[in-house]
């Protein structure tokens, strides 16, 4: 059986971080993000990186992300549970409407199958207060790190709980086991072991929220 760890939360709570510290923790483990699909689609077709979004389909993302995990042991996934489609990671989102609706990004469609190809589905919530994602996304964007994507607190906090209530729905699921951790009070180590020791427990517990 394969395996597959979503890694979701709020801009700036620390998943690319995390990510990375699982992938070296994990011997034949791959990095792979779903939205990555989008982009290796479009490469194969010759769509420039301006139209994928509108030219390559969500359902074909979703199957070629289902390949991906078919064709690996364990997949690590950086992801978004909830988005504002109209807004983007790399321009400059100042005067952006937060109040706009925000939309689950893992279909019912992507988890029936990958379960259906007999991959265990791990959903990871990573999260910390809305004032210190704000100000850790303030200061990567100085230093060049990222678009700033939040535009005020209250941004934050409305992206937090979108991420979180989208983690809960896709945890809901009887098959899939989840487990929330908190980048504030811990470091990326300290949350690597949370998360092993929560892979090695062998009860059959469908969450642990740290």
């Amino acid at each position: 059986m394969g395996k597959l760890v979503l890694v979701g939360g709020p801009s700036a709570s620390g998943k690319s971080t995390f990510v990375k510290g699982l992938n070296n923790k994990y011997e034949d483990s791959l990095a792979y993000r779903r939205v990555q699909a989008f982009f290796d689609i479009a490469e194969l077709k010759n769509i420039p990186d301006d139209q994928v979004f509108k030219k390559v389909l969500s359902r074909d993302a979703d199957n070629w992300f289902i390949e991906v995990c078919k064709k690996h042991v364990f997949v690590i996934s950086d992801v978004h549970y909830a988005l504002q489609m109209s807004r983007t990671f790399k321009t400059d989102n100042t005067g952006a409407n937060i109040y706009q609706e925000y939309v689950p990004t893992i279909s019912p469609y992507l988890i029936a199958n990958l379960l259906k190809s007999d991959i265990d589905i791990i959903a990871a919530y990573l999260h910390c207060p809305p004032e210190v994602l704000y100000e850790r996304a303030i200061r990567r964007n100085k230093e060049g790190q990222r678009e700033l994507r939040a535009t005020s607190i209250e941004d934050v906090v409305l992206q937090s709980a979108a991420e979180r209530n989208e983690w809960q729905n896709v945890a809901k699921n009887k098959d899939i086991r989840s487990i929330e951790l908190n980048t504030h009070l811990y470091s990326n180590d300290e949350l690597v072991k949370q998360f092993s020791d929560f892979m090695s427990k062998k009860d059959s517990s469908k969450k642990t929220t740290r």
